[in-house]
C-alpha cells in the first residue's frame, strides 16, 4: 500500500502542480485551496471555474 502524506508538503497550486506530477507523485490534494474563496464569498460559480482550471492544468501535464 502506498501512503500519501500531506504534512510538511508545500502548498500545492496551479503554478507548481505540474512540477509535482513530473516528479512522480501519484496524487495531489487541493480541497481547501479549491473551496476557500468560494466559501468566503458564497460564489459557487467560482468553484466551477477553479475546478475547470485545475483539471485543465493537470491534463496538460
Amino acid at each position: 500500500m502506498r501512503l500519501c502524506s500531506r504534512y510538511g508538503v508545500p502548498v500545492l497550486s496551479l503554478d507548481n502542480v505540474r512540477t509535482w506530477l513530473a516528479a512522480g507523485v501519484l496524487a495531489v490534494g487541493i480541497g481547501s485551496d479549491l473551496i476557500r474563496e468560494a466559501v468566503q464569498t458564497a460564489d459557487l460559480d467560482w468553484i466551477t471555474q477553479r475546478a475547470t482550471a485545475d483539471v485543465e492544468c493537470v491534463q496538460g501535464s
